[in-house]
């Protein structure tokens, strides 16, 4: 199913962005793998994907990726707003969508602390 709302024509490296968030985000808030040991479940670490992805797409090394990150969290928030206020009135699309929008706040925090962590 292809998600038309939410698909664009972009930089690439917004996609790479969004996939490495998960390497911050918590394991039990959004299936993220902060406290899991992701190389016992065969995961690569953060740092051999931006190898790995550099490599198969030709590209030099990627230096910015923590803005991508930083950019992913921030959109992840507004799509979760939008998730709560449809919630709040009334024509969610989910039962747990009020829970989901709550949750906006903690990938903001996540976000903040990456930029303060990284620049």
């Amino acid at each position: 199913v292809l998600d038309w709302e939410l698909s664009t024509l972009g930089e690439p490296l917004a996609d790479l962005g969004y996939h490495l968030m998960h390497h911050y985000m918590p394991a039990d808030d959004f299936g993220g793998y902060v406290g899991i040991d992701i190389a016992a479940l065969g995961l690569p670490a953060e740092a051999e994907l931006l190898d790995h992805y550099a490599r198969l797409t030709g590209r030099p090394a990627i230096n910015d990726w923590t803005f991508h990150v930083a950019f992913a969290l921030f959109r992840s928030v507004g799509i979760l707003q939008g998730v709560y206020a449809r919630a709040l009135q009334g024509n969610a699309s989910s039962p747990y969508a009020l829970e989901r929008g709550r949750k906006a706040r903690l990938v903001a925090d996540v976000g903040r602390r990456l930029i303060e962590a990284r620049g």
